[in-house]
């Protein structure tokens, strides 16, 4: 839309006739010389670069997008690489006590800070529940929390049966599922960094 708009006052200006992206120059000097009475000039709308002017007037008129971090967004300190595989390690073992308790997260500040006399491996399960919970207090991220749910909490028997169950396609369950883990992550990464003081 901006375009034709810029395209039809340019017309006006340099008396132009458009057709087809392509300009009948009306008896004006052009750049390269063009100085006949009438010059068919092609015109390469998308990539040449705009005047000054004219960027300006588009720039006043162009919707406003907000710079403000939504809440939605995970900020923070940045997550080393293997926190997440281990991260990833504990939901899928989540239901499997045994595997459960050889996960390097068991031996973290934030579980050993939550333990006390509990079992660690009891606390991580606590802390990813705890986590995911934090996905269903805005109504947007609910569907993160289902497809989180069906996945590890109350897993179906296969992500393809989950995707099913949740009346999603399956390239739209496993984008959820990333988006979701890695909500995860990044909730348990700001707390771990709250304990550590990084």
């Amino acid at each position: 839309m901006h375009v034709q708009l810029l395209a039809g006052r340019l017309a006006l200006m340099l008396d132009v006739k458009i057709v087809r992206n392509r300009a009948i120059v009306q008896g004006r000097g052009l750049e390269g010389g063009a100085t006949s009475r009438r010059q068919l000039v092609n015109l390469q709308w998308r990539t040449a670069p705009l005047p000054t002017k004219w960027s300006d007037l588009l720039e006043d008129r162009a919707p406003r997008t907000p710079t403000a971090v939504t809440a939605a967004e995970p900020t923070g300190p940045p997550v080393p690489p293997e926190y997440v595989r281990n991260v990833r390690q504990a939901l899928r073992d989540l239901r499997r006590p045994d595997l459960l308790a050889r996960n390097p997260l068991l031996s973290s500040q934030l579980v050993r800070a939550r333990a006390g006399e509990r079992p660690a491996p009891a606390v991580l399960v606590e802390l990813v529940h705890e986590a995911a919970a934090i996905l269903r207090q805005h109504p947007r991220d609910e569907k993160l929390y289902r497809v989180l749910d069906r996945t590890y909490l109350r897993p179906a028997h296969t992500q393809e049966l989950a995707a099913e169950l949740l009346g999603l396609p399956s390239s739209t369950y496993r984008r959820h599922l990333a988006t979701a883990i890695g909500r995860v992550v990044a909730w348990l990464w700001e707390r771990e960094a709250e304990q550590t003081g990084r």
